[in-house]
């Protein structure tokens, strides 16, 4: 069974950020760093969560 077929039946989807290149991570991560200086108040702290919530849906770049 394909990791997709198995992951439709459980209700998990495979991870975004774990498909992206080396580079792409690299790249979120240093994002999500930036971010977090900027916003104290609210920062995150999973490069997971970080990339769907806020560099995927808004284009945030370092």
């Amino acid at each position: 069974m394909s990791r997709s077929k198995s992951c439709q039946r459980s209700g998990r989807h495979p991870s975004l950020y774990a498909s992206l290149s080396s580079t792409e991570q690299a790249a979120v991560r240093a994002a999500r760093a930036a971010y977090n200086q900027r916003n104290p108040s609210a920062p995150y702290y999973e490069d997971e969560e970080f990339y769907q919530q806020v560099y995927r849906a808004g284009g945030w770049f370092a």
